[in-house]
């Protein structure tokens, strides 16, 4: 995405921040173009109990032409509703939605309107779906929408000055932006902003000249200096949560794979183990009871992204177990979640099942399914 600027950074920081800026492309691409996923239109409240038929996240899914669709998502894994759709011959990628603090509208980034997949504008819609408006203009790409508690002020990462830095614009009465203006984060990219529970500080993704990555945060208004959180050189996608508690991925050591972790007074806490796959894009529940991220399954043969699962662990258990949203009807591989500002039922919840186990499942059908047409033969 940075071939564009020459005399920016480094190529290990253009490679890392190609593949940040790049991952909704590279999973739609990948993995949801795979024979997992993508089943049609949306499906109605077929049986199941209220509760379980209630709105918990917004999610990317494929969409049936191609490209990815931002879909509602249920407390069962079922999908309620499509809320944007693609056009003929041409393939849209609507990613990092996020909602209002009132659920009503959601913001996201997408490539409508851009001739490149991975370079994206920052875009509204209705919870309930409609046309979209795009309220970021010109060629550079902005991308990591977030929003302030009192739904005042959008925040968000642009390379408008030739490299990914974080920004700062007023939100109108119609969900347009006024008044954009930069916060100065110092050397280096800055990816996946998320904002304090008081509004007063954001903690983003800071990558530096060699293409290690840290967590930092800064004041939301811009006014103080950047404080370095941890080490990296692999910390991403950091979600504040309501306790205080910042929840983010990475590999720790000895380890191949990306989980969860928390960031209290200090010190990194594992929050599940989860081997064979990778916990990305933490996002926490309105309450801080639910901590939400998407588990990616990962080819053992050449490490290519196959499946994305919408994950969550509920933190008041005793015994933490990561679950799954998995929909009832097919398997959808889904990317990139906000979730629904609002309380979720703990027993509907408690119902979705366990996430390796029903991963486990998914990939025993598929096996058969294409060994069936060898074995006809």
């Amino acid at each position: 995405m940075l071939d564009r600027h020459p005399t920016g950074p480094s190529s290990s920081l253009n490679r890392i921040v190609r593949a940040q800026a790049g991952l909704a492309r590279l999973l739609l691409g990948i993995a949801l173009a795979s024979s997992l996923g993508c089943s049609g239109g949306p499906r109605g409240q077929t049986g199941a109990n209220a509760a379980s038929q209630a709105m918990v996240v917004v999610a990317t899914e494929r969409a049936p032409g191609g490209g990815g669709r931002l879909v509602s998502v249920a407390q069962n894994g079922d999908r309620l509703h499509v809320l944007t759709q693609g056009q003929s011959r041409k393939v849209y990628i609507d990613r990092s939605p996020e909602f209002t603090p009132d659920g009503k509208m959601l913001f996201f980034a997408s490539n409508r309107s851009r001739s490149r997949v991975d370079t994206t504008s920052l875009w509204t819609v209705g919870v309930s779906g409609g046309e979209p408006v795009r309220i970021t203009q010109g060629e550079y790409s902005d991308r990591d929408p977030r929003v302030s508690p009192d739904g005042r002020w959008l925040y968000f990462c642009s390379d408008r000055e030739g490299r990914f830095q974080l920004y700062r614009a007023q939100i109108t009465a119609d969900s347009s932006l006024q008044s954009i203006e930069q916060i100065p984060t110092g050397e280096g990219e800055v990816l996946s902003p998320s904002v304090s529970p008081d509004g007063q500080e954001l903690v983003y993704m800071h990558i530096d000249a060699e293409g290690d990555s840290a967590l930092w945060k800064v004041d939301s208004d811009g006014k103080g200096q950047p404080e370095q959180l941890t080490q990296g050189p692999l910390d991403m996608a950091p979600s504040w949560g309501r306790s205080g508690a910042i929840a983010y991925s990475t590999k720790g050591l000895g380890r191949p794979d990306a989980d969860l972790y928390l960031l209290v007074d200090g010190e990194s806490q594992l929050v599940v183990n989860s081997p064979t796959t990778d916990e990305l894009g933490a996002r926490w529940s309105r309450d801080g009871r639910y901590l939400f991220a998407i588990g990616m399954y990962r080819s053992a043969v050449d490490g290519k992204p196959l499946l994305g699962s919408l994950v969550f662990v509920d933190m008041q258990e005793e015994t933490r177990v990561l679950r799954v949203l998995q929909d009832s009807s097919a398997v959808e591989s889904r990317i990139g979640l906000a979730i629904f500002p609002d309380f979720f039922d703990p027993s509907a919840m408690r119902k979705n099942p366990e996430y390796h186990e029903a991963l486990r499942k998914v990939m025993l059908q598929e096996a058969l399914r294409n060994e069936a047409p060898l074995q006809a033969k």
